[in-house]
C-alpha cells in the first residue's frame, strides 16, 4: 500500500506518485445562479442551527448576569428582524444610524472604487427610536445588495462570543460578524467578504499575537528605558535592531521608513498583504510617518505604534489581490465597508486621499451622541 502524499499534494493516476496539483485541478468551477441560491439557503440554515445551539449554550452564562431570553436575543444576536433572516429584499433606507458619529463616502475614478467609512468612539450610544442600529443596517445592505462588498471591522479573530458587555456600535457587529470571521463556515453571506481588520490580539491565531513579536518587543523596550527625546530614540533602534540614518539633518523619514519596514518584515500577515497592495509602496511610506507622528506625539511611548498596527494591515489587505478564485468572489475588492474607531477611520480616509480617491458625500455628528442622520447621504449604499 502506497504511503499518503504529503499536505497539499495529489496522488497521480498515471504515475501512481505524489505531485503538487495543476493550476486546472485547483480551480473549481463557477456557481450558477441556482447554486449559489442553494448555497444561501444551506449557510443560512447551518446559521440558525448554530445560534440556537450557542443560545442553549450560553444560556446559563446569561442567567449569571440576570438577563432574561428576550435581552440575550436582542443583546447577543441583534435585532430580531435582521440577525434572525427575516430582512425583506428591499434594502433598508434609515433616517439615521446609531452606533457611529461619522461616515465619508469616497470614490476612486480610475479603479472604479467605492468607499463608506466609518467612526465611531467605542461608548454606548443614545439615538432617536427610529433610528436603525448599524448592526440592522449593515445585515440588510449585505443580504439584499447587488454588488459583492467587502467589510473591514476593528475586530480579532474570536473564537466565541460568550459575554454580554454592549457598549458601542462595534460590540453589535463583533456578533453579527462571528460566524464570518475566522473559519467562515456559519457566515450567511453569499456577496460579501468580512475581515477582521485588528490583528493586535486574537484568541486562536498565535500568529497575529503582535505581543510576542521580535521587532515590536525592540519597540515594546522604548518604554522601558524610557526614551525622550529624537537622539535617544535614535540610539536605542541603532543598537538594538541597526536603524541607519542617511540624513542626519533630518532623520524623521529614516526613523519612520525603518519603523514601517521593520513592522511590515517581522509580522507574516502584513508582508503577506503588502505583496499584492495596488497601493503597497505608497501604503509603507504613509504609514512610517504616522508611526513616528504617533510616537513623537505621545513622548515615545510605545504603546502609541499599536494603533496604526491595525491600519497598516487594513488598508494592505482592503486594496490587495485576492486571486481568481472559484470565480464566485471578485479579485480586487471594489465596494469596501469600513467600520472603526475615530482615529483609524481618519488615518483610512486619509491614506484614500492622498492616493486618488475624492469625497464624495460625508456626514458627522460633532454632539455626544454617536449616531448620524442619513438623509444627505444617497442609499442603499453602492447604487
Amino acid at each position: 500500500m502506497p504511503r499518503p502524499c504529503r499536505r497539499g499534494q495529489i496522488r497521480d493516476p498515471d504515475t501512481n506518485r505524489c505531485r503538487k496539483p495543476r493550476r486546472e485541478e485547483m480551480r473549481q468551477p463557477a456557481l450558477t445562479p441556482e447554486e449559489r441560491a442553494a448555497r444561501r439557503k444551506e449557510k443560512e440554515r447551518e446559521l440558525r442551527e448554530f445560534r440556537e445551539k450557542q443560545y442553549t449554550e450560553d444560556k446559563d452564562l446569561v442567567d449569571f448576569f440576570g438577563y432574561g431570553d428576550e435581552f440575550y436575543f436582542v443583546k447577543i444576536f441583534g435585532t430580531g428582524e435582521a440577525v434572525r433572516g427575516q430582512v425583506g429584499r428591499n434594502p433598508i433606507t434609515a433616517t439615521g444610524i446609531s452606533g457611529p458619529y461619522g461616515l465619508v463616502h469616497m470614490r476612486h475614478e480610475e479603479y472604479g472604487i467605492d468607499a463608506y467609512v466609518f467612526a465611531e468612539k467605542h461608548v454606548r450610544f443614545s439615538c432617536p427610536q427610529d433610528y436603525t442600529r448599524i448592526d440592522t443596517y449593515l445585515d440588510s445592505l449585505l443580504r439584499t445588495s447587488d454588488v459583492f462588498i467587502d467589510v473591514f471591522v476593528e475586530t480579532p479573530v474570536l473564537k466565541q462570543i460568550n459575554y454580554v458587555d454592549f457598549t458601542s456600535g462595534l460590540a453589535y457587529l463583533r456578533h453579527l460578524f462571528h460566524p464570518c470571521i475566522g473559519e467562515r463556515s456559519q457566515c450567511p453571506y453569499t456577496n460579501a467578504r468580512v475581515h477582521f481588520a485588528d490583528l493586535r490580539s486574537t484568541v486562536i491565531d498565535p500568529e497575529a499575537n503582535l505581543y510576542r513579536n521580535y521587532f515590536l518587543d525592540i519597540l515594546g523596550g522604548i518604554g522601558d528605558i524610557p526614551i525622550r527625546n529624537k537622539a535617544e530614540l535614535i540610539t536605542y533602534l541603532g543598537d538594538k535592531a541597526g536603524l541607519v540614518i542617511t540624513n542626519k539633518q533630518d532623520p524623521d523619514q529614516d526613523i519612520a521608513s525603518f519603523i514601517a519596514g521593520g513592522i511590515m518584515k517581522h509580522v507574516p500577515r502584513i508582508r503577506r498583504n503588502f505583496k499584492s497592495s495596488r497601493f503597497g509602496r505608497q501604503l509603507l511610506q504613509f504609514m512610517g510617518q504616522e508611526f513616528y507622528n504617533q510616537l513623537s506625539m505621545n513622548r515615545f511611548s510605545p504603546v502609541s505604534i499599536l494603533g496604526p498596527i491595525l491600519d497598516m494591515y487594513s488598508l494592505a489587505r482592503m486594496f490587495k489581490d485576492f486571486g481568481e478564485g472559484d470565480g464566485s468572489q471578485p479579485r480586487y475588492a471594489n465596494n469596501i465597508v469600513f467600520y472603526g474607531g475615530g482615529m483609524h477611520a481618519e488615518i483610512h480616509s486619509k491614506f484614500m486621499k492622498q492616493v486618488g480617491f475624492r469625497t464624495v458625500e460625508a456626514v458627522m455628528n460633532e454632539s455626544e451622541d454617536v449616531c448620524i442622520n442619513m438623509q444627505a447621504i444617497k442609499q442603499p449604499f453602492f447604487s
